[in-house]
């Protein structure tokens, strides 16, 4: 008899320790297990936006791999946001005229804050004011943005999907 109650406060014990140890969680990690993940769909070419260790950005088919995965980090607004990939731990960097790329992310660089619109549309607001659309350049490896117009605008359109 007189083990039985040295059992259950050895199992107790153990619990105890297990709930501890569950419990002491950084911040970091909590951040990361509680985010929300989702893909960038193209309206127009209907492939979804992916990245690489070595910082490209381009479009694919849609396999919902870590690579097609992104979640916002904030940025230097309430409405600013950065877009962080889920599988190379890089932001999207607006290189206007010379296509999109991903980098260390850094919420005070104005070429990694996003506007993220209603409609679709993903814009980079420069320091002087201009917006920078994303889009799918049809029949090409890679991702860009413009200060202009886009044709077809649904090539400016991205459809966001959780996973």
């Amino acid at each position: 008899m007189r083990m039985r109650p040295a059992l259950a406060r050895t199992v107790l014990a153990t619990a105890a320790a297990a709930a501890l140890t569950a419990a002491m969680v950084t911040p970091s990690q909590a951040d990361a297990s509680a985010a929300t993940y989702f893909t960038l769909n193209n309206q127009d070419s209907g492939l979804c936006l992916d990245s690489h260790l070595n910082g490209s950005v381009y479009t694919m088919r849609c396999n919902g791999g870590h690579y097609q995965q992104w979640r916002f980090v904030d940025g230097q607004t309430t409405r600013q946001k950065l877009y962080k990939n889920r599988a190379t731990g890089l932001c999207l960097i607006n290189y206007m005229q010379n296509g999109v790329e991903t980098g260390a992310c850094d919420a005070t660089w104005w070429k990694q804050n996003w506007d993220s619109y209603s409609d679709g549309r993903i814009v980079c607001v420069t320091s002087s004011g201009v917006h920078w659309t994303l889009y799918d350049k049809r029949n090409s490896t890679g991702v860009f943005t413009t200060s202009g117009s886009v044709t077809p605008l649904s090539a400016a359109k991205w459809t966001r999907r959780n996973v």
